[in-house]
């Protein structure tokens, strides 16, 4: 592993995580879509996912294409590069992060045997959700 390499490994990783977290929201609302649900998602959201997963994409790919610079190494640059990537993901997070709130299902059959032992007495005998 060269300089270059091991240098950027942390901007990599956050900008993964950026990526990984616009997927898993468009996800969400597909599957909460598919389910029936009314999945209210504005214009400025959906662009702002599309912009923000573009524009990570697009840092990745100039970061690949920054080692072809040769770029002398210093704290300053390293930490400039870092601190990009931190932007770009709280840029992909913050924005999405009260939608994906909203998403989340409610399962009363097991919130309600939760603490009871009904769930491990359902499985025992093979049924499906707990008994009340």
């Amino acid at each position: 592993m060269d300089r270059f390499e091991y240098v950027l490994v942390l901007v990599s990783i956050i900008v993964g995580l950026s990526i990984a977290h616009v997927l898993l929201s468009v996800g969400r609302l597909i599957d909460r879509w598919a389910e029936g649900a009314k999945v209210q998602l504005g214009w400025a959201r959906a662009f702002w996912l599309g912009y923000v997963f573009l524009w990570t994409i697009q840092f990745w790919w100039w970061e690949f294409r920054f080692s072809e610079l040769n770029p002398t190494w210093t704290l300053g640059l390293y930490l400039f590069l870092v601190s990009y990537s931190i932007v770009l993901f709280l840029l992909a997070v913050i924005p999405v992060g009260d939608l994906l709130q909203t998403l989340s299902t409610s399962q009363p059959a097991i919130d309600g045997a939760r603490g009871t032992g009904n769930c491990s007495r359902a499985r025992s005998h093979g049924q499906l959700l707990p008994t009340r």
